[in-house]
Parts: C-alpha cells; sequence; structure tokens
C-alpha cells in the first residue's frame, strides 16, 4: 500500500484524525409512548405514571468527535487514531439557557426499528431549529500538525468565520495534511474559510454536502425517481458551479439511501 507521501489522496492503515468545526449542544424532549396521540384529557396526563424528560448531547462537529474516537476504540492498532476533536464543556449541556453555544430542539419518540418490527427505537420526531449562539467562547485549536486526515464540521454557526479557531496551516504556510474533508452546510461557498482552503489545500480537498443544500442554491436536483437519473442531475449540478471546482472531489449525499461522488474533472 503506498503512503499518503506516496500520494497526497490516500491515507492508509492507522491514520491520524483531528476533527474541528461548529459544536452544538442538542436538547431533546423525550416523549413517552402514547401520549403524542392519546385521547386522554390533559388532567389524566398530568397526573399519570409515565413522564416526559428534556436530555442534551454534544452535537455538530463535538458529536462527530465523539462518533469517530468510537469507530477509533474498535478498529484496533490498523484503523483510526483520533489525535484531537471538539468537546463541549459539561457547564453547557445542564444549561438549556446559555448563549455561550448554538443549541438545537427537537423530541424523540419510539419508532418500529424497521417496518413491521415489534422492535421499537428512539429516534427524531420533530426538528423544531435552533438557537445561534449570541456569544460564543473561543475555542483554541490544539492541532499537532502531525495528522493524516483533517475533517472540519462548517455547520454555518460561526467558525467559518473565526479565523483564530482555524487550523494552524491555513495561517503559517506549513504542509496541510494528506486530506482535508470539509463536511458544510448552505451556503457551500464564498467566505474566508473556503477561499482559504481552495487556495492552501484545493488538490486535498474533498467537500461534503447534501442534495438538499444544493437545491437550496437553485441545482435542478429533482426528487429521487431513480438513482440513474438523480445522480446524473447531481454530477450536472456540481459540474456547473465553478466554484466547487476548487475541490478536488464533491460527495454529495442522497437522505440517507447514499451518495453520488463527483471527481474533479
Amino acid at each position: 500500500m503506498s503512503t499518503h507521501e506516496d500520494n497526497p489522496s490516500v491515507v492508509g492503515a492507522g491514520c491520524a484524525v483531528e476533527i474541528a468545526g461548529d459544536p452544538t449542544v442538542d436538547w431533546v424532549v423525550v416523549v413517552p409512548p402514547g401520549n403524542r396521540n392519546s385521547q386522554l384529557e390533559t388532567t389524566y396526563l398530568w397526573g399519570g405514571s409515565s413522564s416526559a424528560r428534556l436530555l442534551a448531547q454534544p452535537g455538530g462537529a463535538a458529536l462527530l468527535t465523539r462518533l469517530l474516537e468510537a469507530c477509533a476504540s474498535v478498529s484496533g492498532e490498523t484503523g483510526l487514531r483520533i489525535v484531537g476533536g471538539v468537546t463541549v464543556p459539561d457547564t453547557l449541556l445542564s444549561n438549556p439557557h446559555s448563549r455561550a453555544i448554538t443549541r438545537t430542539f427537537a423530541n424523540l419518540e419510539p419508532f418500529p426499528a424497521r417496518l413491521g418490527s415489534s422492535q421499537q427505537v428512539w429516534r427524531i420526531r420533530d426538528f423544531y431549529g435552533q438557537q445561534p449562539a449570541e456569544a460564543a467562547e473561543p475555542v483554541e485549536p490544539a492541532f499537532t500538525g502531525a495528522v493524516d486526515c483533517l475533517l472540519i464540521d462548517d455547520a454555518n454557526y460561526g467558525f467559518r468565520d473565526r479565523e483564530k479557531e482555524w487550523p494552524a496551516f491555513l495561517e503559517d504556510r506549513s504542509e496541510p495534511p494528506a486530506q482535508v474533508i470539509l463536511k458544510v452546510a448552505n451556503p457551500l461557498t464564498g467566505g474566508p474559510l473556503w477561499h482559504r482552503l481552495v487556495e492552501r489545500c484545493g488538490d486535498r480537498l474533498t467537500v461534503c454536502c447534501t442534495a438538499g443544500d444544493l437545491r437550496k442554491e437553485y441545482a435542478p436536483i429533482g426528487q429521487p425517481l431513480s438513482w440513474e437519473r438523480t445522480s446524473s442531475e447531481v454530477v450536472r449540478s456540481v459540474l456547473n458551479r465553478p466554484d466547487l471546482a476548487g475541490a478536488a472531489r464533491v460527495i454529495v449525499l442522497v437522505g440517507l439511501g447514499g451518495a453520488v461522488v463527483v471527481e474533479r474533472g
């Protein structure tokens, strides 16, 4: 297997990964089974034994850090090695009123694990929106510079404009990682972070976005009737965007069913 020194597009076994970007605190109301469609009067529910709960968990780049750390813990010596990520202080996980971090709000209800299954799992029923941070606490980057892959979760919650939190190689002209993956939300391009990434590591940059975000920017992508049609529409939409040509590849997520990868050229 070639190493990234031989080919910048290859990240081999045991690669060191660092995560940066926009953290959130995701607040969810856990709704007891049956309460939503209950025909009982409120007074009966009020005095009932079932109870709703309010829970919080790290979201955004912090959730992505947790996910990759869990993957690394079971991948063994040849798998991922997480050398840095994004964490949320415990104080922000206990205060739904804090303005120091972006907060999202949703509710969870039990759903069948699969169609016709009697097994139930907790899933989001309604997403109510988010409250952007008004006094975000600055986060000092902890990049070691010795990483194979840098993953940036840019949800358009402020990280793209806070240069002090960016990886050092974007400022000091040091060698960028072998791979830089930008998971980005609408608007997809423009702004200081995008231009700096294209300038410093465009040939190593992978952009990951959703078909929905492309549609928000007037991409002619219809509803998914077939994979052939959807993939053709996605490829045309990406290739018709000269700004996206600054990246080595673009990965467009199509719901939870799959993705279309468009390589440069």
